[in-house]
């Protein structure tokens, strides 16, 4: 058990002394033209955009699917950008939308087109069905 506590010993004695060598380097001034973290003369980096499939189901079998989808769309367009519609045959006389977007990936960008959506009337269920980086 003695050889374990021995290395450990050295080991840490050479770990603190290196300690010192790095606060020295850590409070050493270096020029470089990268902005730092907490400079604020840089804009804020953009991760890109996503694609998002949506599928939109109506209220009801009777509504006009095709006055639905204008609508979504006129609603959406200040939002993101559309990518593709559809107008998908379910079964039993009930067609969904499914339509897809361009958004910037950004935290609660989907979802806020997603209330959009849902805040349309005649619109009953939205469903984010695939989300992929552009």
């Amino acid at each position: 058990m003695s050889r374990l506590v021995t290395p450990y010993l050295n080991a840490h004695s050479a770990v603190k002394s290196l300690s010192v060598a790095a606060k020295t380097a850590a409070n050493t001034p270096r020029n470089t033209t990268a902005p730092s973290a907490v400079s604020r003369d840089h804009e804020e980096i953009s991760m890109g955009d996503v694609a998002v499939l949506l599928k939109i189901l109506p209220t009801d079998v009777e509504l006009d699917i095709n006055a639905l989808k204008n609508e979504v769309v006129n609603k959406v367009k200040p939002l993101c950008e559309v990518n593709k519609v559809e107008i998908i045959e379910v079964g039993f006389g009930l067609k969904s939308i499914k339509l897809q977007v361009i958004v910037p990936d950004q935290e609660g960008k989907i979802d806020q087109v997603e209330q959009t959506i849902s805040g349309v009337e005649g619109v009953g269920q939205v469903d984010t069905e695939e989300v992929t980086l552009v």
